[in-house]
Formats: structure tokens, C-alpha cells, sequence
């Protein structure tokens, strides 16, 4: 049986509200890249994105997408490995965003985002 104002506390009283300011991943080039993980992991400031080739015929393309809601100015401090080995093809926009390039396919990248929760960077 749900009681009234259930919704509401789920929402107040959620361990994960940091969600809506925690860095994201935006501009997927779906359908032809898929995303299996986006995972922030406080505990190592960083972010897990694993793709894959949502249409098998575009598999090898270029693509990209962006990561924003990144902690203040650490753009400047980024670094980003894909499958393992220093990935460097990717841009700054702004203080808080960048834009990775990379091909359709599997692929595991890891961006250091030095983000550690809503307690602090």
C-alpha cells in the first residue's frame, strides 16, 4: 500500500541527490553509439563511460559526445584513458565541459573528473 507523500520521500530522502550536479555525459550519437555504463566513482574522481556500436554498420565511425557538470575550472587537470591507454583526442568548452572524440564500438573510457561527491572536489 503506498502512503501519501511516498514520492515525495523518496526524492528527500534519496542517498543519490548529487545526480543533477555530478559530471554527465550529453550528446550520445545515438542510435549509432550506446552507452552500457556512466558511472561517477567518488571514491577515485572519476567517471566510467563504456559504449558500444548501437548500429553495427556505423561500428569504426567517428563520434563524439560531451561531459559536463564538471567540478569548477578542472578542466585544466582532465586526463582521459580509453580501452587502458591515454586518450588525448578531446576539447575543452568551457570551465566545467568538454567534448571527447572517439570511434563507434566498444570502448572504456575513464575521465578523471577529480569530482568526490557532493561533500566536496
Amino acid at each position: 500500500m503506498i502512503t501519501k507523500g511516498a514520492w515525495q520521500r523518496v526524492f528527500q530522502n534519496a542517498s543519490h541527490r548529487d545526480r543533477f550536479s555530478a559530471p554527465t555525459v550529453l550528446g550520445v550519437d545515438f542510435p549509432r553509439l550506446g552507452l552500457s555504463v556512466a558511472f561517477n566513482d567518488p571514491s577515485q574522481g572519476t567517471l566510467r563511460i563504456e559504449t558500444y556500436a548501437a548500429t553495427e554498420s556505423d561500428s569504426g565511425k567517428e563520434t563524439n559526445f560531451k561531459v559536463v557538470n564538471l567540478p569548477d575550472d578542472v578542466v585544466t587537470h582532465v586526463t582521459v584513458t580509453r580501452d587502458g591507454k591515454e586518450h588525448r583526442d578531446w576539447t575543452r568548452i568551457n570551465a566545467t565541459s568538454i567534448e571527447i572524440q572517439t570511434t563507434v564500438g566498444p570502448h572504456v573510457l575513464i575521465v578523471k573528473t577529480g569530482y568526490m561527491g557532493s561533500t566536496g572536489v
